[in-house]
């Protein structure tokens, strides 16, 4: 009988590929789930990427990678709801106020190194926001802050960014005043609403993405809300914790907070836990690009001391922002069928001394190592079994 390997071999190699799936089980001391009360001890069973069951106790499948942290603290990945940062150059138009065709998503860098920072702090996910520089600045969309490359972007157009603020306004082109601000975006909204046109801001006049407006002055909040209403929009309020006095028209609406620091006044910390009392919700963004992607705990933990009840904040930097961003069906508490975008913590993320053991994302885990995080083995880190 006469052999041929090489056709043997290329017919092997033309079969259906059976690539073996990804099974991690992760066990915790404790496991937030965001979705109800804490489990402790909890495990929470990955499978090629997505979460497949959180429990209590779950027994290992054959094969299955396991990772234990008996101390740590297992939460979904933090979501910055107002980031600036992992971008290259500038989006910025500043001839034009209206810039509605703009996109932040043609200015991200998934390789840049703010974003390897914000992963290292446990953040998982941002919607990356225009500046605060036109009337309406262009689309926001929201991206991973780690994984593969392919997997980066998870909505290229989830929010409209609008400023009635002073960073709007020049000197040199109109507009130059708040009422021509507001008039501007009254005319431009009344245009796409009537319009029909399938792009980003027609979507956004129609009520279908929801508008980031930077309000950070009472009577910018007040201005913000009529104009909001008058159209039926969805309006964020970005910066709008100072302005918690506020009675009329803010029950029901939503506010990105921060970032805060130690020179933020008391007046500002407590702004979060009033929004909250009137039944705002509450998420915290990182901001500015000079801000560091990484502010978003020490925001929360600056709100819990001016009042904000512990389990407000922990859903402020998951489920709340993950739900302002558009990605609540993927992100902000961990459920079956979620992305696996997991952190275990050394203790509270809301206790400043705590440190991330472990960040995982779509069931990768990151390399902490690279960014210089402390490797050394201490009570509370991994242990490993089959």
């Amino acid at each position: 009988m006469t052999f041929f390997p090489n056709l043997l071999f290329a017919a092997a190699l033309a079969l259906p590929a059976q690539e073996a799936s990804r099974v991690l089980l992760v066990r915790a001391g404790t496991v937030w789930t965001g979705a109800g009360s804490p489990l402790a001890p909890g495990a929470v069973l990955v499978e090629d990427g997505k979460i497949r069951a959180v429990a209590g106790t779950i027994e290992a499948p054959e094969g299955a990678q396991v990772l234990e942290w008996p101390t740590g603290v297992l939460t979904p990945g933090l979501v910055d709801a107002h980031g600036r940062f992992g971008v290259r150059g500038d989006a910025l138009e500043p001839t034009e106020a209206l810039t509605t065709d703009a996109r932040a998503i043609d200015v991200f860098d998934p390789r840049h190194e703010e974003f390897e920072r914000a992963l290292h702090a446990g953040t998982t996910a941002v919607l990356l926001a225009p500046g605060e520089g036109n009337v309406v600045a262009g689309s926001a969309p929201v991206v991973r802050t780690g994984g593969p490359e392919a997997a980066r972007i998870l909505v290229e157009e989830a929010a409209m960014k609008l400023s009635i603020g002073s960073a709007a306004l020049r000197g040199d082109r109109e507009p130059t005043s708040r009422a021509g601000a507001l008039a501007m975006l009254r005319a431009r909204v009344a245009e796409a609403q009537a319009g029909g046109r399938p792009d980003a801001f027609s979507r956004f006049a129609r009520g279908e993405m929801p508008g980031l407006v930077d309000a950070p002055e009472n009577d910018e909040v007040l201005a913000a809300l009529r104009f909001g209403e008058g159209f039926g929009l969805r309006l964020v309020l970005v910066g709008a914790a100072r302005c918690a006095e506020i009675e009329a028209g803010l029950a029901g609406s939503a506010v990105v907070a921060g970032p805060f620091d130690s020179s933020t006044p008391m007046r500002e910390l407590r702004g979060p836990a009033a929004l909250a009392a009137k039944g705002v919700l509450v998420a915290f963004g990182s901001s500015g690009q000079s801000r560091d992607p990484a502010s978003l705990r020490l925001t929360a933990s600056l709100a819990v001391r001016g009042g904000l009840a512990p389990e407000t904040a922990m859903r402020a930097l998951t489920a709340t922002a993950a739900a302002i961003a558009g990605v609540a069906d993927r992100a902000g508490t961990l459920e079956s069928g979620k992305d696996a975008d997991l952190v275990v913590w050394s203790g509270s993320p809301l206790d400043l001394s705590t440190r991330p053991l472990a960040v995982f994302v779509l069931g990768e885990r990151a390399d902490l190592a690279r960014a210089g995080a402390d490797r050394t083995r201490r009570p509370g880190d991994p242990e490993e079994t089959r």
